[in-house]
C-alpha cells in the first residue's frame, strides 16, 4: 500500500512516542502500534503532579510515562525490576519517578528505554521525584492491586 494511502491510524505523526517498543500482531497479521503525544502524557500525569506538589505518599495513582533509563534489578529481599520514567507535565516539581516492579509477584516486563507504558501503583514521595511501587496484584487480597500496561499486555 502506498505510504500516503495508509489508513489514518497507521500514519506517522510528528512529535508522538510509540507506546510499545515492538509491534504486536492483532487479528490476521495486522501490525498495530499505539501512539501517545506529549500533551496526552502530560494530561495523564496530572494526578501524579498533584501528589508530588503536596508531598503526599501512600496514594494509588494511574498515569502514562516514557521510560528514560533502565536500572539494575534490586535483589535484596523481594526482587524488583527498576526503571526511571519521565514526568512531562509543565508545572511538575519533579522530573522523573522510579518504578519498582516486584518480579517475585509479577512477571518481568520486557520494556526498553524510550518506550511508553501505563502505570497504576502506590506513589511514595521523596526529594528525588518519588517512587511508584505496588505495581502487582495483592497476594492476600486485602487491598487494590496495581499493574503496568505495556505493548498491549497487562503485567500485574
Amino acid at each position: 500500500m502506498p505510504r500516503n494511502k495508509r489508513p489514518r491510524r497507521y500514519r506517522k505523526r510528528k512529535g508522538r512516542g510509540i507506546v510499545c517498543a515492538g509491534a504486536s500482531l492483532i487479528g490476521r497479521g495486522i501490525v498495530r502500534c499505539f501512539r501517545i503525544g506529549k500533551q496526552d502524557l502530560a494530561k495523564s500525569q496530572k494526578a501524579l503532579v498533584k501528589l508530588a506538589r503536596a508531598k503526599r505518599s501512600g496514594e494509588m495513582v494511574r498515569f502514562d510515562a516514557r521510560v528514560v533509563k533502565i536500572l539494575p534489578d534490586d535483589n535484596e529481599g523481594d526482587r524488583h525490576q527498576r526503571f526511571l520514567v519521565a514526568v512531562d507535565h509543565k508545572r511538575s516539581p519533579i522530573n522523573s519517578v522510579l518504578i519498582a516492579h516486584n518480579i517475585d509477584l509479577a512477571p518481568r516486563i520486557p520494556i526498553k528505554e524510550g518506550a511508553t507504558a501505563s502505570f497504576f501503583g502506590q506513589y511514595e514521595y521523596n526529594n528525588r521525584g518519588g517512587l511508584l511501587h505496588w505495581t502487582h496484584h495483592d497476594p492476600s487480597n486485602w487491598r487494590e492491586g496495581g499493574w503496568i500496561d505495556y505493548c498491549g499486555k497487562r503485567y500485574e
